[in-house]
């Protein structure tokens, strides 16, 4: 929804997160999956959300907080949406925001301490 005028990837999308599901990379909360790739105490996560935003924000801390009991000390995400600037603000967590310019998809990289 964020790039108006593409296609539906939603098949593409379920079929990669079969993969990823398959190695227990995938955490739902809520109505929000979570994609997670390991990298030794740093996660990387990819969210796929269908809930109000303020439940997202909800689902994505019980995802963070998840995160810290399993032993990972940060949690980074890239994105082009800034909307998701105002959830890190409303979560109230250490983060830092930097502009990459690592293409599509990958405008910002956020990070955040678990």
């Amino acid at each position: 929804n964020n790039y108006q005028g593409e296609e539906n990837k939603l098949d593409a999308y379920y079929a990669g997160a079969m993969l990823f599901d398959a190695k227990g990379q995938i955490k739902k909360i809520g109505n929000s999956l979570f994609t997670m790739i390991p990298k030794d105490d740093v996660v990387e996560w990819h969210p796929a959300n269908a809930d109000h935003w303020t439940r997202f924000a909800l689902n994505l801390r019980e995802f963070l907080d998840c995160m810290s009991k399993e032993g990972f000390k940060k949690a980074e995400t890239y994105f082009d949406n800034l909307k998701l600037m105002s959830i890190y603000k409303w979560l109230e967590v250490p983060y830092t925001v930097e502009k990459i310019e690592g293409g599509k998809y990958r405008t910002y990289r956020a990070e955040v301490v678990l």
